[in-house]
């Protein structure tokens, strides 16, 4: 879930006994999703915010797979 107003999301991960408590992901870090393996998203930029010192702004349309 995300909270556009707050800038932040709740991750929850399902397990045998149902959703877990959910983890708050503050605007400045990457969301990685369990299920997507390698997927990160950085929150920030979902966000419109500055990126936090030392990261990039990532591109979306480049690839550091060749071609």
């Amino acid at each position: 879930m995300i909270d556009p107003l707050e800038n932040y999301a709740i991750r929850f991960l399902n397990g045998p006994d149902g959703f877990d408590k959910g983890t708050v992901i503050a605007a400045d870090e990457m969301l990685i999703l369990a299920t997507l393996e390698g997927l990160e998203i950085p929150l920030w930029e979902v966000f419109e915010l500055p990126a936090p010192a030392g990261e990039e702004k990532s591109d979306p349309f480049s690839s550091s797979q060749p071609t």
